[in-house]
């Protein structure tokens, strides 16, 4: 029976953002899961489905470093709360907002969870002994995105989008020297290790 993966979220203080500010957000967001099955609802919230189960955590995270490098340029802080599902998937996935399948069922059930706390980000799969792993990714996470600084957003996504360090530095107009210690200090080295991890996960619990 074949594996998906659903993220479920919403952007958090949407409603202090300008009309222009999230519009951009918006914009930036439906570009970034434009590649998968994807619904938005309510102005602020969306859900994204994932055949590529190994992908959701880089999206996740690309999706949240996008809304906090905002503060760079506004001075509102904003972020992502998401819930990503993964589960067995029984038939087609044709209309998300009524899918009863088990990747929407369990993405749905830990994001009504999420709202109710501080935490941005949780991951749930079938498999008690996985998610286990899934949740130490999921608190190292936030612990990192906690402190994150907008600037070190910016580079950090500039990075997870696959550019190099000298990309980075022209493309946000910084210096060699400034990209790198924001690369540090934003715990990089950290963040590639935490999406190694996670993909082990899918090989280890065969979630694949």
């Amino acid at each position: 029976m074949p594996i998906g993966t659903v993220i479920t979220a919403d952007i958090v203080n949407s409603t202090f953002l300008s009309k222009a500010v999230f519009n951009k957000l918006i914009k930036t967001i439906d570009s970034l899961i434009g590649k998968y099955k994807n619904e938005f609802y309510r102005g602020d919230s969306f859900q994204v489905y994932l055949k590529e189960n190994e992908k959701a955590l880089h999206l996740a995270l690309i999706i949240r470093l996008a809304a906090k490098r905002i503060e760079m340029e506004t001075g509102n802080a904003a972020d992502v709360r998401v819930a990503i599902g993964i589960g067995h998937i029984n038939t087609p996935v044709r209309i998300m907002k009524t899918s009863g399948e088990e990747p929407f069922v369990l993405s749905g059930r830990s994001f009504d969870e999420l709202t109710s706390g501080e935490e941005r980000i949780v991951i749930k799969s079938f498999d008690d002994e996985a998610n286990c792993i899934f949740r130490i990714i999921a608190r190292f996470v936030d612990y990192i995105f906690k402190d994150i600084t907008a600037k070190q957003a910016a580079v950090i996504f500039e990075l997870l989008m696959g550019s190099t360090q000298t990309d980075a530095a022209k493309r946000l107009k910084k210096s060699q020297v400034t990209i790198n210690k924001q690369v540090h200090a934003a715990g990089w080295r950290e963040i590639e290790k935490l999406l190694m991890d996670y993909t082990n996960a899918f090989h280890q619990f065969n979630l694949k």
